[in-house]
């Protein structure tokens, strides 16, 4: 069931992808005309499309990573005479977290666009905002606050034990927490899309393998930390390039 999810959401994914044809019809006509033809639009209907587009694009890169945290709780749960239908239970709430997500970061997108810093297809515009969202990222990487959430996205069942109980609301609260975790280790890295290009199929399918290697690494900080110190050098070289 959660390999289906996973396949859906990057079906759906596929479908609203940026295309090199889309890139493409951005440069001649425009990427507010191009926008608008796909009904990104600056009012309540714009906002509410870029929130499903965002929804999307971390039900698809989050969904791999979460997997093995799926199994774990299907495991216990199974132990636990709760039946099968509780790791769904789960999903629907750490997916629920993920939309809070897309909300707040639709938003944020709304303002950029607003203020002339990035396209409504959701690209940045000026080198400085490249630098500012790269430095921010790997800032973060760098921080306690990523190492706590990184801790928690690698041993679930910590968790899963501090709040285990039976029932399905249970399930989906715990589905929400562990939303919340991934959503603290991996929010600054979601919100690099505004340099890659959002909904760029390449970007996401790098950020995925990445997060999920991150939460595989046997060193605890050293991939976070090589991150970081690689996203402020390229930071100071997209400052550099803005300067010269």
């Amino acid at each position: 069931m959660i390999h289906a999810a996973i396949l859906a959401a990057w079906a759906a994914a596929l479908l609203l992808g940026e295309s090199s044809e889309m890139r493409q019809m951005a440069l001649i006509y425009g990427a507010e005309v191009w926008a608008g033809m796909c009904g990104l639009t600056q009012d309540l209907t714009g906002y509410l499309r870029l929130v499903m587009m965002w929804a999307v694009m971390a039900a698809a890169m989050m969904l791999p990573a979460v997997r093995p945290s799926l199994a774990v709780f299907d495991d216990l749960a199974t132990a636990g005479a709760q039946g099968r239908g509780a790791v769904l239970d789960l999903t629907a709430g750490y997916l629920l977290a993920w939309l809070g997500f897309a909300v707040l970061a639709a938003g944020a997108q709304t303002g950029l666009v607003a203020a002339g810093l990035v396209t409504p297809l959701g690209q940045s515009l000026t080198p400085h905002v490249n630098a500012g969202l790269m430095a921010l990222a790997g800032v973060y990487q760098l921080t306690p606050a990523k190492s706590a959430c990184l801790d928690r996205c690698r041993d679930p069942l910590v968790v899963f034990a501090e709040n285990w109980a039976p029932g399905r609301l249970t399930a989906l609260w715990l589905g929400v927490r562990l939303g919340l975790w991934g959503i603290g280790c991996c929010w600054a890295l979601m919100l690099l899309g505004l340099v890659g290009g959002m909904m760029s199929l390449l970007w996401m399918g790098a950020v995925t393998l990445f997060i999920i290697l991150e939460r595989m690494a046997a060193d605890d900080r050293g991939l976070p930390l090589a991150t970081g110190l690689v996203l402020l050098g390229a930071a100071a070289m997209q400052l550099g390039t803005a300067v010269l």
